[in-house]
Parts: structure tokens; sequence; C-alpha cells
């Protein structure tokens, strides 16, 4: 199928467990919103001009939101930790990668290298909404919440 063929359906903040850890659930909703900028933007073939926006929100993202659920797991032991943080440092490659292929596609003026980029960036996006967030994250939002009731 030809690039200009493909749509990708909007990330459904509805089909989120929230763990009701403000902070944890403000930082989920929020990269809701993000990938669902760049991939109303992918769908319209205007995405250019957001992709760097949207890997320098990845790079935060994954510093700020990982940070904050990797101490939050440690501090409540949860016991699966080891492979939430697995997903997260795997994570972290991919959009250092994309951040790297960013800077040398810029760097080149190459706009075929940065659609491809885009397609990557969908990819990325997505996968880590489905298999991330709507399964790692709710097995641990489940435990958060439970964590939460324990402690009122």
């Amino acid at each position: 199928m030809a690039q200009q063929d493909m749509t990708f359906e909007l990330l459904d903040i509805q089909r989120c467990t929230f763990s009701k850890h403000e902070e944890l659930d403000a930082q989920q909703e929020r990269y809701v919103e993000k990938g669902n900028v760049f991939l109303r933007a992918f769908n319209k073939r205007s995405f250019l001009s957001v992709v760097e926006p949207t890997i320098i929100y990845l790079t935060d993202y994954t510093k700020e939101h990982f940070v904050t659920q990797e101490a939050f797991m440690a501090l409540h032991q949860y016991p699966a930790i080891e492979n939430h943080v697995v997903e997260h440092n795997r994570q972290v490659r991919e959009v250092a990668r994309s951040l790297k292929s960013l800077l040398q596609y810029k760097a080149k003026e190459n706009h075929f290298a940065m659609e491809a980029l885009g397609m990557t960036l969908t990819m990325l996006i997505t996968d880590w909404f489905e298999f991330h967030i709507l399964e790692t994250d709710t097995r641990l939002n489940e435990f958060i919440r439970f964590e939460i009731r324990k402690v009122k």
C-alpha cells in the first residue's frame, strides 16, 4: 500500500485505564493529545512541520514520565518493575534514534527521508499506545489504584 493511501486511527483516551495518580494520569493524557496532533497531521499528509516538535515532545516525555513512573514503582515495590523499565529503555532508544535521524535529514534537507521518519514516528506513537499504555501501563495503573486505596 502506498504511503498516501495510509491513514491511522487516532489514539482513544477512553481506552486508557487511569491510575488515579494525578501526575501520571496527566502525563498519559498529554501523550494521547500530542500523539493525536501528529496522527491528524500525518493523515492529512501535512506532517513535516510537526515531526521535530513531536520528537522533542517524545524526548521530554521519556524523561519526565518514565522517571515519575519508575520512582513510583520503586517506592511501592511494583513486582513487574524490571520488565516495565526494559520497555521504557527500548522506547528511549527508539526516540533517540528518531532524533538522530531528524538531525541528519534536516542537515541534508532530505524530504523523502523525512517522510519515512514520519511513518516511523506514526508507528512509534501508535505501537507505544497499543502495547505499552493499554497493556503494560494498565497493569501498573491497576496496581497503583490498589496502592492508593490502601493508603487512604
